[in-house]
């Protein structure tokens, strides 16, 4: 399968994926394939991991 193939019609699936953790069928094969959109969600989960812990610092100076 060629990313290049798939990867620009499939962005809504990955916009989606990143943001409900949804994924059809076609985007999960894709992503066994397709190294850039793999680095996209992983980047994406990164960021979202970070603002949680950032959060969590807030809340927890704010209890103190």
């Amino acid at each position: 399968m060629s990313s290049s193939f798939n990867c620009e019609r499939l962005k809504p699936e990955l916009e989606k994926f990143i943001q409900a953790g949804e994924a059809s069928t076609e985007f999960s094969v894709h992503l066994n394939y397709c190294e850039s959109c793999r680095k996209a969600v992983d980047e994406a989960f990164t960021r979202q991991a970070r603002a949680f812990e950032a959060l969590a610092q807030e809340i927890q100076k704010q209890k103190t």
